[in-house]
């Protein structure tokens, strides 16, 4: 056996998600209630692009009580095969699989193991994730071996590597609610730790202690110095599969949190890494080394209305963090105002800070969200930020980021949003005049997208959905003026309760990638799409998901994306023959 065949027998000997737990997730998909967060709107913000683990993180956090098996097993095919497949230097076969199982006997005992495998990866278990954990015996809340994740405070050190970023959900982003311990089991190669970790709970106070040894990719220089992370997750040439595991990080770490009730917490964190080889980033300015100590501490003070949190740390023998206020003076109406410091020598490898980055920045951000009556939601932010000259960025870079985006519901049915977003980044730089002498000179870049979108109900089993979105991109030196524009009709259909399918049908044109526009899709249970569309085309795609039996789902999903201003889709190795590029996905989802 080989190929699918190969791989379909296999799913059969692995785990994943529960079919419950889906169908919460997807009620979020369904509903888009102003009064709450949707789900896509969340994911919008995310800057995952593929097979995302921001959707096994959401429904993951849903502990089961019950004992269960769970199983998925999915295949994605491409049906346009690419340079580096049919060349033969992609030395695996073309099919993208992944297959999860999870398994929970009850409330004491958990775990799970993963498989996946990228298209031109040559083993089905390329990536292996694992874990076992055992939870809520006597003071031991969470005890994981394997693979695993820790969150404390607003995530300058500890955070899962993946989160949502500036958005219309102005509040989410900002401040953090940290899970502290959690296992991993998801697809992404790189957010993991490897070992053990137990988290108690002694009264008020909760410790948390970890240790991890994990091996991780990376490029290395003549010297043998880590110059970068290797984290695209793809091994599919000799050359990649050079970079594979040619690294092991060792860290110890601990937390502790005191609770003085629902609303007021403190905690501090510390953890030291060390490397095999030497970290050389940014040629040595940033990061010279073989490791790095890290230490913060962490608030979250509510009085009245009124919540002050923040976390400040110390890593590479500089201080960074986050402070912020949060104002909720009646319930429709939310105050958020936070400030950040990251120093460019601020590192911080497990961490994932609010911001445009986690290190060489300084901002202010400010957002509200109103609701001035049932059915109208007001949403906005601005956000000032600044990143210093220091090691490759020879000069300061300044920027902006503002967004306004109105919801509302004019009639039972018929939901409306309007959005525009406007970024300027603006730049020092140096220039050589007529004469011969350098003199200092600016440059900005202005992004601004305007955003119009119509959510119709026909009835209770289907929805119909328009969106029309501009992207303008101006540079004042280059002069150049790009545009983007996407629009798309959406349908979906729930005949039945065992029975659901959407339909879309995309038109977008654009001058460059630059001014292209992403917007999310919805896609399998658990997978996250977000492509950025540009160029001249049509993308379109068939959803349908299929309900067999209370404990068996099969879902499939065809893509198609045809461009007219080029005579081949992608560039190297990723070129395709054409400029036709069709997709074919398959999930199976059973559950005990």
């Amino acid at each position: 056996m080989s190929g699918w065949t190969q791989i379909w027998v296999m799913c059969f000997l692995v785990f994943d998600i529960s079919h419950a737990v889906v169908a919460q997730v997807d009620s979020l998909v369904e509903t888009d209630s102003l009064g709450e967060y949707s789900l896509e709107s969340v994911v919008e913000q995310s800057s995952q692009t593929e097979d995302s683990p921001l959707l096994d993180y959401i429904m993951g956090r849903n502990e089961q009580q019950q004992p269960s098996i769970e199983l998925r097993s999915r295949l994605t095919q491409a049906l346009q095969q690419s340079k580096g497949i049919t060349s033969g230097v992609y030395l695996g076969s073309p099919p993208k699989s992944y297959q999860r199982v999870k398994f929970s006997a009850g409330e004491h005992l958990g775990g799970g193991i993963l498989f996946e495998k990228d298209a031109g990866e040559r083993r089905f278990d390329d990536f292996t994730s694992a874990n076992l954990m055992i939870a809520n015996l006597g003071p031991l809340t969470k005890g994981i071996f394997g693979d695993f994740f820790v969150e404390s405070g607003q995530g300058i050190g500890l955070w899962r590597g993946f989160d949502v970023s500036k958005g219309s959900e102005v509040i989410l982003p900002v401040r953090r609610d940290a899970a502290g311990l959690n296992q991993y089991l998801s697809s992404d190669e790189n957010s993991f730790l490897r070992g053990v970790a137990m988290e108690f709970q002694w009264g008020r106070f909760s410790p948390l202690f970890f240790y991890s040894s994990a091996a991780r990719s990376a490029s290395l220089d003549a010297l043998d110095r880590v110059t970068s992370l290797y984290t695209s997750g793809y091994f599919r040439t000799t050359t990649e599969q050079e970079k594979k595991n040619n690294l092991t990080e060792k860290l110890v770490g601990a937390s502790l949190h005191y609770q003085m009730s629902d609303a007021n917490r403190f905690g501090v964190s510390w953890y030291r890494t060390t490397f095999s080889r030497q970290l050389f980033f940014d040629d040595g300015r940033m990061m010279d080394g073989g490791g790095y100590s890290f230490a913060s501490i962490d608030y979250n003070v509510s009085f009245l209305t009124t919540s002050i949190f923040g976390e400040w740390g110390k890593s590479n023998n500089v201080m960074g963090g986050i402070s912020g206020l949060l104002i909720r003076p009646t319930p429709a109406l939310d105050l958020i105002l936070a400030a950040r410091h990251y120093p460019p020598r601020f590192v911080s490898l497990h961490g994932l800070a609010f911001g445009e980055q986690t290190s060489n920045e300084d901002g202010v951000y400010l957002g509200f969200q109103l609701k001035p009556m049932r059915h109208v939601r007001i949403s906005s932010f601005y956000d000032q930020f600044q990143f210093s000259a220091s090691g490759s960025n020879a000069f300061p870079r300044t920027g902006h980021d503002v967004l306004l985006q109105l919801q509302t519901q004019p009639v039972s049915r018929l939901e409306f949003t309007m959005r525009y977003r406007r970024k300027i980044t603006y730049a020092q730089s140096s220039q050589l005049d007529t004469n011969g002498f350098t003199h200092e000179v600016g440059d900005d870049q202005r992004k601004q997208q305007i955003r119009i979108d119509a959510n119709y109900h026909l009835s209770k089993n289907i929805r119909l959905r328009c969106r029309l979105e501009r992207l303008f991109l101006d540079t004042r030196i280059s002069g150049a003026h790009e545009n983007g524009v996407v629009t798309y009709q959406d349908l979906r259909i729930q005949p039945s309760d065992r029975v659901w399918f959407a339909i879309r049908v995309a038109y977008f044109k654009s001058d460059s990638f630059e001014s292209g526009i992403t917007d999310y899709e919805n896609d399998l249970p658990g997978v996250v799409t977000l492509p950025v569309l540009y160029g001249t085309g049509v993308r379109w795609y068939f959803l349908i998901r299929y309900k067999l039996a209370g404990l068996l789902e099969l879902s499939a999903k065809y893509s198609d994306l045809m461009r007219d201003d080029v005579k081949r889709i992608g560039t190297a190795l990723d070129e395709l023959p054409s400029n036709h590029d069709n997709r074919l996905s398959v999930q199976l989802d059973l559950r005990w």
